[in-house]
């Protein structure tokens, strides 16, 4: 569990894919999630209600403490459905074009997602996507855990085109087995430990 505390907050929706990923793993959910969670239906009580980043980052370390394999958060974010992205995913990728729409994603995330501030620069045909760590650094698992739900919000978005990504860093030490993050999103990974 984290000591650090953290400040920005994430969508109720979010907890669909968290209840989810627990169902399939015969995981218990935690109990942080049922503050916010029906317990008879599993589903927010609360759409617009925010959960606490310090939260949203507890309820990570407790399914960890579960489940404890090396790109946890790549496998708890392929639970990710537009639905859970709410109106996120209805003003980005209402555009029909993904030039268009990816400016707008990265404008409406912190309406689901809003903790460091995601940065875009576009050169070409390549995008680059980034987050800052004014608000802080809260582990490989919670930024591995959005890099891989944004990318999938987006992969499904765009669907039947395809997504490519040309690197991957993190601004952590790598992890022992960095071929789990090329494979799941595709790509060569570049760590920096800043």
């Amino acid at each position: 569990m984290s000591h650090a505390h953290y400040v920005g907050s994430v969508s109720t929706s979010l907890l669909m894919m968290i209840v989810d990923f627990c169902i399939i793993n015969r995981l218990n959910i935690p109990r942080e999630c049922l503050t916010y969670l029906n317990r008879k239906t599993f589903q927010p009580n609360d759409l617009t209600e925010r959960i606490p980043f310090q939260v949203w980052s507890d309820i990570l370390s407790h399914i960890y403490n579960q489940y404890p394999i090396q790109g946890l958060g790549l496998e708890i974010a392929k639970n990710i459905q537009l639905a859970h992205a709410g109106i996120l995913s209805y003003l980005a990728f209402s555009e029909s074009k993904l030039s268009k729409a990816i400016p707008d994603f990265v404008a409406y995330n912190r309406l689901v997602y809003d903790f460091n501030i995601m940065h875009l620069k576009s050169n070409n045909d390549l995008v680059e996507l980034s987050w800052g760590d004014a608000r802080g650094r809260p582990g490989l698992l919670v930024d591995e855990t959005a890099i891989a739900l944004f990318y999938n919000i987006i992969k499904q978005a765009v669907h039947p085109l395809k997504v490519s990504l040309k690197c991957l860093k993190f601004i952590y030490s790598a992890p022992e087995n960095t071929r789990i993050y090329e494979d799941y999103l595709f790509c060569t990974r570049e760590y920096q430990n800043i």
